[in-house]
């Protein structure tokens, strides 16, 4: 039998006490327990609610690379009831990312700038998400793009680093279900590579020689295009004086 009251289960001190009744199915019993009840609630009317901080999660989960979903909720290997209007899913993401962790990404990020960012790594970290109305559920969805860099210019020579980025959508919606905190991710079937490659000195000097070449030749066009307008002012001018 659950008996559901304002708040969630009563604490005090070290003992914690359910709402839950699991004693005689007699009209003695019952009427015993709910005035029980009766005496504790207008005894704990006087005493504040303290709220709980919440949880905090930290780990990784092994995942396929096919789309899914990661669900955060309540549940109870004992077959508690919940009411679902007191749970708050409102949470805040530390850090989220996909795959191994590079040792520096500011390294990679100064040679690389538009091929990693910090941002797309890892689109909700330090976000908060709060649920402002009971029962709300708390949902991400996640387009994940894998990301390789092969590059010499790292240490120890010629490297790949793989990693992932990606783009995330989230909102919130009440329903009567249990609220909830939902990750899904869809691995994108393309994939980024950045390569960087060194430039043979005859490129540089044919591409030099090209600009250099350019110039004069814009720099001829505007002489003549200067001499011709001062030449026709000229004979203007000495046809006016004549």
């Amino acid at each position: 039998m659950r008996v559901f009251r304002h708040g969630s289960d009563i604490k005090r001190g070290a003992v914690s006490r359910h709402n839950a009744y699991n004693g005689d199915r007699t009209v003695e019993a019952l009427t015993k327990f709910a005035d029980f009840l009766v005496t504790e609630e207008s005894a704990m009317a006087a005493t504040p609610t303290v709220k709980s901080p919440g949880c905090r999660l930290k780990g990784f989960v092994d995942v396929h690379k096919v789309p899914g979903a990661v669900f955060i909720t309540a549940r109870s290997v004992g077959g508690h009831s919940f009411d679902n209007s007191m749970m708050d899913m409102g949470h805040v993401v530390n850090k989220l990312e996909y795959g191994n962790p590079i040792a520096d990404t500011r390294i990679v990020g100064k040679m690389f700038p538009s091929a990693l960012e910090a941002k797309n790594m890892g689109r909700l970290n330090k976000k908060t998400f709060v649920s402002k109305k009971p029962h709300t559920t708390q949902e991400h969805y996640m387009q994940v793009v894998k990301t390789s860099i092969e590059s010499k210019k790292l240490m120890g020579g010629k490297k790949l680093i793989e990693t992932y980025q990606y783009t995330a959508h989230s909102h919130s919606f009440q329903s009567t279900d249990l609220p909830r905190a939902t990750f899904r991710y869809d691995l994108s079937p393309m994939q980024v590579m950045v390569t960087d490659e060194s430039i043979a000195f005859y490129h540089f000097a044919t591409t030099l020689c090209a600009i250099v070449g350019g110039v004069l030749s814009v720099a001829g066009a505007l002489d003549g295009i200067l001499n011709s307008i001062f030449g026709r002012l000229k004979k203007a001018n000495d046809s006016k004086l004549g």
